[in-house]
């Protein structure tokens, strides 16, 4: 087990993924501080329907492109390993911040060649409706459903879900099961679209009554 600081939002952040952040209020510009001084990761719980969840991502912060002179930032995190929360502590002692022990769970690469080639030309068909840029996506490029997850419709529930499962090959299944329903509509749905286009933007969460 490991103790991480905890910054829990109402989004999933999947592994290898990049996330544009504002941090604003008091308690998060402390534990960002903290976190590129010691040169350490944090956690992000997902936090759902009032309750703080169990499982969340490992979070490595990448830059801090804009400071602000009252302390607020615009950085770049990567999603790293997901984890399972053991134990809950809010605030840490002298932060202002919660933190927790954490369990990393190992997840398996044990999708099959061609149920990957599957995902991937059904996810390329989904792009060019959607009218994205060229993802780089290849059947080489690490877990290949964590890449693909936010493009497809899913809901935050949906989404969490998908995050604790440790088998490439179920998330695969369920993403291929999605996908077969939702395609030929997928023209149709603005939301998505608009869900898709906002990565790349800083996003500004609103404080969390946890």
């Amino acid at each position: 087990m490991v103790f991480l600081p905890l910054f829990p939002l109402n989004i999933v952040v999947f592994p290898q993924e990049s996330l544009h952040l504002h941090i604003f209020e008091s308690r998060y510009k402390q534990l960002i501080q903290d976190c590129i001084e010691g040169e350490h990761s944090f956690g992000i719980p997902v936090y759902f329907d009032n309750k703080l969840r169990e499982y969340g991502t490992e979070i490595h912060v990448d830059k801090i492109v804009n400071t602000y002179e009252d302390g607020r930032m615009d950085i770049v995190v990567r999603g790293e390993r997901v984890f399972r929360v053991i134990n809950w502590i809010n605030p840490i002692k002298n932060k202002l911040y919660a933190g927790g022990e954490v369990e990393f769970i190992t997840l398996e690469e044990d999708a099959s060649w061609p149920e990957r080639e599957e995902l991937l030309a059904v996810a390329e068909e989904l792009f060019e409706l959607l009218q994205l840029p060229e993802q780089e996506l290849t059947n080489e490029s690490g877990f290949l459903s964590f890449r693909i997850a936010h493009f497809v419709g899913f809901s935050l529930q949906e989404e969490f879900q998908l995050l604790t499962y440790k088998s490439e090959h179920q998330r695969i299944q369920v993403l291929l099961k999605h996908l077969s329903q939702t395609l030929p509509l997928i023209k149709e749905w603005e939301r998505v679209r608009a869900i898709a286009q906002m990565n790349g933007h800083f996003r500004h969460f609103d404080p969390l009554n946890f």
